[in-house]
């Protein structure tokens, strides 16, 4: 069964978030693959079948939700007036630290 929770993070702790999540789902994925064996029992197949199913329906509500949450992320770095604080070109999850990139662009530019 699936549920749905959500919680707060700061700011700065959402590209972390999300490169776990799908870390998550890729391990999820690479077990569900190995599950995946030869099984000669009617009843058995059925049951991984399902079994992967389940797990290939989770891991696409997780990938969803990374989804979400790296638009809402890049929704952030957007100034209230419309205007772009940073190119979203320019964004890296590796390398959340808008200031510094920020800065970086600046100087760039000059």
């Amino acid at each position: 069964m699936q549920v749905k929770i959500s919680y707060s993070v700061d700011i700065n702790e959402v590209p972390d978030l999300i490169n776990r999540i799908l870390s998550e789902a890729k391990q999820k994925l690479a077990a569900a693959a190995d599950d995946m064996k030869p099984i000669y029992d009617i009843n058995k197949m059925a049951d991984q079948i399902d079994d992967t199913r389940n797990t290939l329906s989770l891991v696409d509500s997780q990938l969803e939700d990374v989804v979400n949450l790296a638009a809402g992320w890049l929704e952030i770095q957007i100034s209230p007036d419309g205007e772009t604080v940073i190119d979203p070109r320019d964004v890296t999850l590796q390398n959340s630290n808008v200031e510094e990139q920020q800065e970086t662009k600046n100087e760039q530019e000059d």
